[in-house]
C-alpha cells in the first residue's frame, strides 16, 4: 500500500530521543520544454487592415501597441495544430527531464483549440513521443486555465505516489472573431512539463484555487470562435487573480507577495497584468482584509523588477492554455537555486490558481538540455499582411 505521507527518523536533542515524524511526498517539476511557431506578424498590422478607413488609426495603432502592450503574435503553420505543438514542447520536456517516456504515469493536455471533439489530444501527444499504454490521459477544459490546473491534478497523484511521473501540457492555437479586438492578441505555442518527486528543479511548494460563476468569455458548442463581454473580463480578470493570491497567502501566514522573485499573471496582453499590479500597489482593506492587503502589497520596483520582464505577450500574443506555462518556462530558464516563483493562471469562466514553486540546486545540471523560450522567441520569421 503507498501512502501520500513518509516516516522520517530525527533525533531530539533535548530529549535524547528518536522521534518519528510524518513528511509530505512533495512533488515538483522535473523537466519543462515549450514550442513556439516560427511565423510571427506584428499587431499593428492587422489594427491597420481591420481599421484602415478610421480618421484615428494611427491613435488606435499606438492604443493597442503601447496601451493594451500587444507588439507581436506567433502564428501557426497550416501544417501545426495543438497535437503537433504539443508534441514539439513534450519532447523538449522528457529531454530535460531525462527519463523513460514509459515511465510517465498521466499524461493531462489543456487547449481551447484541440482538434477533436472527440478524441483525446492527450492521447495523441502521449503516443507520439513514445508514452506507454498503462497510462491515465485526459483532455482538460477550464479555459486558458486549464494546463495550470492539470498540473495541480498531476502533483496530487505524485504526492499520493499513483504515479511516478505525469506529463501536463498546454497548447493552444487561439481564436478570435474577424475584427474583434481579441484578433490582436491571439497567438500560438505550447508548454510541457514532467512532474515528478525525484530530481526537481523546482517543488511546487502549493496551489491556491479561487473560481466563481463569471461568464465574462465563451464559446458555445458548434461556434468557431468565443465571444466575450469586453470591459467584464478585465473586472473577472482582477477579481480572481488576485482571490487566488489571497487565498494562498491566506494559507501561509507570514508570507507576502513581495517574497517571491518572479511573478507572472496569466497574459491575455500586456495591459492586463500590470493594471492588476496597479490594484496590488494600492490593495483595498475592505476588499482583501487590512492584515492582507498589507501583504498583497507590491512596490513600483516589485512590479518593474519581477512582473515586467516575463511579459511575453508581447513577443508572441496570448496563447490561451499555453501562456502561464510558457511564462513560467521563461523564468525558469533564468531562475537561480533557492528563488521562489509564484505563477497565477486564470481561465474565462472563471477560475485561477496561484501556484507557489521554489527553485532547487537541480536545475544548475539542466541548463542547455533544451531550447529556451527567448530561442523560440528569437527564431521568429516575420510574415507580411498584403
Amino acid at each position: 500500500m503507498k501512502f501520500k505521507y513518509r516516516f522520517i527518523a530525527h533525533f531530539s536533542e533535548a530529549s535524547g530521543l528518536r522521534v518519528m515524524v510524518l513528511k509530505r511526498n512533495s512533488a515538483g517539476i522535473v523537466g519543462y520544454g515549450v514550442y513556439i511557431p516560427v511565423k510571427r506578424i506584428k499587431t499593428e498590422l492587422i489594427v491597420k487592415a481591420r481599421e484602415h478607413g478610421r480618421p484615428d488609426l494611427q491613435d488606435l495603432v499606438e492604443k493597442v501597441r503601447d496601451g493594451l502592450l500587444l507588439r507581436y503574435k506567433s502564428i501557426a503553420d497550416y501544417s501545426e495544430d495543438v497535437t503537433t505543438m504539443a508534441t514539439e514542447a513534450s519532447e523538449n520536456a522528457l529531454n530535460m527531464a531525462g527519463i523513460d517516456p514509459e515511465k510517465i504515469g498521466t499524461v493531462v493536455l489543456g487547449s481551447e483549440s484541440k482538434p477533436y471533439a472527440v478524441g483525446s489530444s492527450a492521447r495523441h501527444a502521449a503516443s507520439f513521443v513514445g508514452v506507454g499504454e498503462r497510462v491515465h490521459v485526459a483532455d482538460l477544459e477550464g479555459a486558458c486555465n486549464s494546463a495550470m490546473q492539470g498540473m495541480a491534478f498531476v502533483k496530487n497523484q505524485v504526492e499520493a505516489l499513483e504515479i511516478d511521473y505525469g506529463l501536463v501540457i498546454g497548447s493552444d492555437i487561439a481564436q478570435a472573431p474577424v475584427g474583434d479586438p481579441l484578433e490582436y492578441a491571439c497567438g500560438s505555442g505550447a508548454a510541457a512539463y514532467v512532474i515528478g518527486r525525484d530530481k526537481t528543479i523546482a517543488d511546487i511548494v502549493d496551489v491556491a484555487p479561487y473560481s466563481s460563476l463569471y461568464m465574462d468569455f465563451w464559446r458555445r458548442e458548434g461556434i468557431p470562435v468565443p465571444s466575450h463581454f469586453g470591459k467584464t473580463t478585465v473586472d473577472a480578470y482582477i477579481t480572481h487573480v488576485t482571490g487566488a493570491m489571497k487565498s494562498l497567502l491566506e494559507r501561509h501566514e507570514e508570507l507576502k507577495l513581495s517574497d517571491f522573485d518572479a511573478i507572472t499573471f496569466h497574459q491575455p496582453s500586456g495591459y492586463l497584468p500590470l493594471k492588476t499590479c496597479r490594484t496590488l500597489m494600492e490593495p483595498d482593506p475592505k476588499v482583501f482584509g487590512g492584515e492582507i492587503a498589507e501583504r498583497m502589497r507590491l512596490t513600483e520596483e516589485d512590479v518593474d523588477e519581477k512582473v515586467k520582464p516575463w511579459l511575453k505577450v508581447l513577443d508572441v500574443g496570448n496563447t490561451y492554455a499555453a501562456s502561464t506555462p510558457i511564462t513560467l518556462a521563461a523564468i525558469l530558464d533564468d531562475a537561480q537555486p533557492g528563488q521562489n516563483i509564484l505563477a497565477v493562471s486564470y481561465g474565462s469562466g472563471a477560475y485561477s490558481l496561484a501556484i507557489w514553486f521554489k527553485v532547487k540546486d537541480e536545475i544548475e545540471g539542466k541548463r542547455g538540455l533544451t531550447p529556451k523560450v527567448e530561442d523560440y522567441i528569437n527564431r521568429r520569421r516575420e510574415i507580411p499582411l498584403n
